[in-house]
């Protein structure tokens, strides 16, 4: 067999290899808090704490010391403690969780963006959400790219005070 031969049949191995490894991707939630970490033992470094019901989409489904490799919804590689988390479908990227995908608009960048803002998976900081916004200014019409940050989000809370009249 000539050399170039070997090496066509090589690339092509490599390829189905790569290509079907990332067929095999399982989405999974995780069920209790749980340490992202660099390595699977609890002596690699933590990189980030995950809370349920945050997405992962686990890179083996073999475990390697009680942990699974996985990614987190933000893109970020490593391991988490197996027992923390349940493999929720098959192949492929998870499902969006309560979520939409962009429609009307998303062709501008701008919506695209918001609208991956809007449907976020994981859970907002504090400084995510946007303190100065209302119910009254949620109520009004008017631009959007003006009235609202690209940065932060709102968690608008309607309380009525008085007497309940049944």
């Amino acid at each position: 067999m000539s050399m170039m031969r070997c090496m066509k049949r090589f690339l092509a191995t490599v390829a189905f290899v790569l290509l079907a490894t990332r067929a095999a991707a399982q989405a999974a939630i995780v069920t209790r808090n749980v340490n992202l970490r660099e390595g699977p033992s609890t002596t690699s470094a933590i990189k980030q704490k995950l809370e349920p019901p945050d997405e992962l989409t686990l890179l083996d489904s073999t475990q390697t010391n009680g942990y699974y490799e996985v990614r987190v919804a933000g893109g970020e590689q490593g391991w988490v403690w197996a027992r923390n988390v349940r493999i929720t479908g098959g192949g492929g990227p998870p499902a969006m969780f309560h979520g939409c995908p962009p429609e009307g608009l998303a062709v501008q960048e701008y919506r695209k963006e918001s609208n991956r803002k809007k449907n976020r998976i994981t859970r907002p900081q504090a400084a995510d959400i946007d303190a100065g916004a209302t119910i009254d200014s949620v109520l009004h019409t008017g631009d959007d790219r003006t009235r609202w940050s690209d940065t932060r989000g709102a968690s608008p809370l309607a309380v009525v005070h008085g007497p309940a009249r049944c």
